[in-house]
């Protein structure tokens, strides 16, 4: 067990209280609900209720668009947020890249250097050992960042090798 806390748990509370929360605003969704129904009504009107393939046609249009507007108004609801710091008046990206582990100390390195830029450009590696964690403002003047390592499971041999020739 690490002495420290994940970043993504301390994010809020990193910067005392000047980090927080933010949703999206729900407007756009509720808009798309509203233009769903506002089709969906149209689908009934007399004239167009009087030629069954295009009052289907609208119909099945209506219902997709307010679908699509109620499945993005219960992800805005259910959605905890995105760090946004408030003096600053940013939203903060999170970005992780993984890498080998025989790359560990150089991606520590540059990260205690504050060297983002630099851990961006590095290849990634195919194993996930080592993982840079970062937060970072649209401006780039705000950034947060943490190395995290992957305590290693090994894999118990159950069968013998196994040899097949054609």
């Amino acid at each position: 067990m690490s002495q420290f806390k994940s970043i993504d748990e301390a994010i809020y509370t990193i910067d005392g209280t000047n980090i927080v929360p933010r949703k999206k605003n729900p407007t756009a969704s509720i808009i798309v609900t509203l233009i769903g129904a506002a089709i969906l009504v149209v689908a009934y009107l007399p004239g167009v209720h009087a030629q069954k393939g295009l009052a289907s046609g609208i119909l099945i249009a209506g219902i997709f668009v307010a679908l699509a507007g109620l499945f993005m108004l219960v992800l805005n609801v259910t959605h905890k947020g995105t760090p946004f710091h408030i003096p600053s008046g940013e939203h903060l990206r999170r970005r992780q890249r993984s890498f080998d582990h025989n790359v560990k100390e150089q991606v520590v390195k540059l990260l205690t250097e504050g060297n983002f830029d630099a851990i961006a450009q590095m290849p990634e590696g195919e194993t996930g050992a080592i993982i840079a964690t970062t937060y970072r403002s649209h401006s780039g003047k705000l950034s947060y960042g943490q190395v995290l390592e992957f305590v290693p499971h090994y894999y118990v041999p159950i069968t013998d090798i196994m040899v097949f020739k054609k």
